[in-house]
């Protein structure tokens, strides 16, 4: 079983049922392995009600175009720090993969939409951050440490880095 199933499995024996992903699909193949740009593909045949925001409009039409199918999905061209600060739902499942590996301060992006998103995240809650095999977990870099001094607790899985409270979810 592949590393986002097992995610995905584990999310789903805890009932999340509400997925909210920063960073929306980018390229405009279905066909790409995941970790391309396609979990939303996932997250929309899984879960009851998916949320994605992203800053570029091409990409919120493509993530509607290839995801948009099934009407479990809500894809926004908004900034996803802004979409969590003003968003009052609970958040089962948050998926980050909203600023690319390298781009100026994006460790901090990550972290500040992990806070954004802190309020709306519950005790079953999961949070899955995408990139994080580069050096000093990538992308999860600064959540990591702040996540751990709020009671979170984490573990790799495969490129991903995985959040929750209480028992092991995996």
């Amino acid at each position: 079983m592949r590393h986002f199933d097992i995610v995905v499995e584990a999310a789903k024996r805890r009932g999340c049922r509400t997925v909210v992903e920063v960073g929306s699909i980018r390229a405009d193949d279905p066909n790409h392995r995941l970790g391309d740009g396609h979990a939303t593909l996932h997250w929309v045949a899984h879960f009851g009600q998916v949320y994605s925001y992203d800053v570029d409009p091409c990409a919120t039409r493509l993530t509607q175009e290839l995801a948009g199918t099934r009407g479990n999905l809500v894809a926004q061209t908004r900034d996803g720090i802004d979409a969590l600060q003003g968003e009052t739902f609970a958040i089962d499942l948050l998926y980050l993969d909203g600023w690319d590996v390298g781009t100026d301060g994006y460790q901090e992006q990550h972290l500040a939409a992990f806070q954004a998103a802190c309020p709306r995240l519950g005790e079953r809650s999961l949070v899955l951050i995408d990139d994080t095999e580069f050096a000093g977990h990538g992308k999860a870099g600064l959540v990591i440490p702040y996540a751990e001094s709020v009671g979170w607790r984490w573990r790799e899985v495969g490129k991903q880095i995985l959040l929750w409270h209480g028992v092991t979810p995996l």
